[in-house]
């Protein structure tokens, strides 16, 4: 199981790594008991509470996601084109692609049933199957898709915004892994909810991003190339501002600086989920940025955080699993007896125990057992 060493960029496996931090801490925020309802008595919160709801609603919440879905898109560019220079036709690369998103599919169903229900995997296993025939479009082609997409997932955006509005019991189970007596409560909630979280990619603007970040992928932007500092720099000034921002309306909200009225709830809760997508790219220029201006790349931190980034499938897993046994009613339990800043640094501290893993696995020269067993599955069939 060894790691195939190259001159890969340390940005995109930076930003994955840091990725994975926000997903650990919004997962153990959702096994919490109080996961699904606003921040109500907000006045008698403590400062650390106010803390805490107020650095997962203005940086973490609907920012990771997207982050994530243009990492995987830039991903997918840098696997076209490694098959590309092998060798291989279109139809081979599309039957690995799509091998890689069945099996992709495979093990979100795996992890939403016997895992944490609201899983990402399956999501972007039905992301890839859509968008590998635009791996070999023309810019001006995948623009033209964009200049389509971007209005109408906005407006689905929308629709979400005023869904999230309604009480969590009108559009959903809401339950959580502290709301279920049993494991097996949480396996039956699994195989009910996955389809519904499976297509999270439609009424989310996943495949816009992808696009955006195959795009970025073809300049190269996140290469570690001097010359994108500028473009970089703006890009990340542009989309943290609009995220910010756009977060504060919700932050209000839930602050309850105004009396609630659902138009207004939705409207904010559509314009979290708006800016939070231009967030995700913002995030990812970011960190661009900041590895440009890292002087030696061969420090512990810098090379345990990317050794995460490039094991993040296995990182993703093992935090979930972790947080599930930590935090879940039929196991620690932890998440009936937590606030929002104590389970944030449930969070952290699971995410450092992936950190220093994928850390020691990197200085064996091994790759994350997942991420190995899906190239394996998904390059069976390449001959």
């Amino acid at each position: 199981m060894q790691t195939i060493q190259s001159s890969r960029s340390l940005t995109p496996d930076l930003a994955r790594g840091f990725m994975l931090l926000l997903i650990a801490m919004a997962y153990t925020d959702a096994h919490l008991g109080n996961w699904g309802t606003p921040a109500n008595q907000a006045v008698d919160l403590q400062p650390t509470e106010r803390l805490a709801i107020a650095f997962k609603t203005l940086f973490r919440d609907n920012r990771a996601y997207p982050m994530f879905a243009f990492l995987f898109g830039y991903g997918s560019v840098l696997l076209f084109q490694k098959m590309e220079r092998a060798g291989f036709d279109r139809k081979q690369i599309l039957s690995r692609l799509r091998r890689r998103a069945c099996w992709l599919l495979i093990f979100g169903f795996f992890h939403s049933v016997l895992v944490f229900n609201y899983e990402i995997l399956a999501p972007y296993g039905i992301a890839l199957l859509i968008t590998a025939p635009l791996l070999f479009k023309t810019d001006i082609q995948l623009k033209k898709i964009l200049k389509f997409l971007i209005p109408v997932f906005t407006l689905m955006l929308i629709g979400v915004g005023f869904m999230y509005a309604l009480p969590p019991e009108t559009y959903g189970s809401g339950a959580t892994a502290t709301q279920v007596s049993t494991y097996w409560e949480t396996v039956i909630n699994g195989i009910i909810n996955f389809p519904m979280s499976a297509c999270m990619v439609l009424g989310y603007p996943i495949i816009p991003l992808m696009i955006i970040g195959m795009l970025a992928a073809r300049k190269q932007l996140l290469d570690d190339r001097p010359a994108h500092r500028q473009s970089l720099k703006r890009i990340a000034r542009v989309g943290i501002t609009v995220s910010i921002l756009g977060a504060v309306p919700l932050l209000l909200k839930e602050f309850q600086f105004w009396r609630s009225v659902y138009e207004i709830d939705a409207l904010a809760h559509a314009l979290h989920l708006i800016s939070g997508a231009v967030g995700g790219v913002g995030y990812a220029a970011l960190l661009g940025v900041v590895v440009l201006n890292i002087r030696d790349r061969n420090t512990v931190v810098v090379q345990a955080v990317s050794a995460l980034g490039k094991r993040s499938l296995t990182g993703y897993l093992l935090q979930s699993a972790a947080i599930m046994l930590i935090m879940a009613a039929h196991f620690g339990n932890l998440g009936t007896q937590l606030s929002d800043f104590q389970s944030a640094l449930v969070g952290l501290a699971v995410w450092l125990a992936a950190v220093t893993f994928s850390h020691v696995l990197e200085r064996n020269h091994l790759a994350g057992p997942f991420d190995h067993l899906l190239r394996k599955l998904a390059n069976r069939s390449i001959n």
